[in-house]
């Protein structure tokens, strides 16, 4: 492991987003191989890429904003790594309609209490970390419930909401609980390696996940292997059928390099599929998806749009 300076990173004139610092403390006193620092870090961008998701349920009609995840830091000996979490809006219009309908929705105001955007990204952690160890085939199980969980309590405060409530959103926010449960596994692999150790967040500890969930949850989850899901970066996505008013249904895409066969397309809940309107090709994550046919053998079935590259 290695330690660099901080870096500052200004927006930029005119760049409509707000920022979010964090900092993410593992307290192992064990050293941290390189590979599952890179896979925790990767599974966190992935984790954070689903917050729009979850934005737009906890204030219906939102416009979801797009999302970057920053490191500005890492340290060696115990695990630190400082983040930053962008929300890009697109326009001045979408950006202050999103702050009014937090204002109004939950009495939040979103370019001041840091608290929502870290209260979604543990939410989505805890709820993976949780799936993992109810679906990983071993006798443990969580032992209390995940709405009673202090950071689930904290972020409800937060949010104006009752802890159940934010639970259910997050839970419904989630199209592939396999995959958030890999990703929460890998966040959280490097604290595994100290029996001792707990992942403590703004260096809160009411804002820690604790010894005892780091333990149960398993080092690896394998996903349902009867579903085999290619991400795909920066990928060219030709649009062959538009549907807005349903992201799962009516959707079609030929991406080149994978089928030149029109597929179907689903669209995340985090994208808005007005930002598609009007386009033929367009440039983002997606993810393939292949399926096993009654002979036991991968088919591919589709894609699925995860997120749009950030305009530069």
């Amino acid at each position: 492991m290695f330690a660099t300076e901080t870096l500052n990173i200004p927006t930029a004139p005119g760049e409509l987003s707000l920022s979010f610092n964090h900092r993410i403390f593992y307290s192992t006193e064990n050293p941290v191989p390189a590979h599952e620092i890179a896979e925790a870090l990767l599974a966190l961008d992935r984790v954070v890429r689903r917050s729009p998701a979850v934005f737009r349920r906890l204030v219906p009609g939102v416009s979801a904003p797009k999302v970057e995840l920053l490191v500005t830091r890492l340290e060696a000996g115990s695990l630190t790594e400082d983040i930053v979490v962008k929300l890009f809006f697109g326009s001045q219009k979408k950006m202050d309609q999103a702050i009014k309908a937090f204002k109004e929705g939950l009495g939040v105001d979103l370019t001041s209490k840091s608290g929502v955007v870290r209260t979604v990204v543990l939410g989505l952690i805890l709820v993976g970390g949780y799936y993992a160890i109810q679906h990983s085939g071993t006798p443990a199980k969580p032992t209390v419930e995940i709405s009673h969980n202090t950071i689930i309590h904290v972020g409800a405060k937060e949010l104006n909401m009752p802890p159940e409530a934010l639970v259910k959103i997050i839970e419904t926010a989630v199209q592939n609980k396999d995959r958030l449960a890999s990703d929460a596994v890998a966040v959280i692999r490097p604290a595994k390696r100290d029996p001792k150790a707990e992942i403590v967040v703004d260096g809160k500890q009411e804002l820690s996940i604790s010894n005892k969930i780091v333990i149960q949850v398993p080092s690896e989850f394998e996903p349902d292997r009867s579903e085999k899901i290619t991400t795909i970066t920066h990928a060219e996505i030709h649009l062959r059928a538009l549907d807005l008013d349903s992201s799962d249904h009516g959707w079609a895409a030929v991406i080149p390099g994978v089928s030149e066969r029109r597929l179907p397309l689903e669209i995340a809940e985090a994208i808005n599929g007005d930002d598609l309107f009007g386009e033929k090709i367009v440039r983002g994550t997606v993810e393939v998806i292949s399926r096993r046919d009654p002979y036991g053998r991968m088919q591919l079935r589709g894609y699925r749009l995860v997120a749009l590259d950030l305009a530069k």
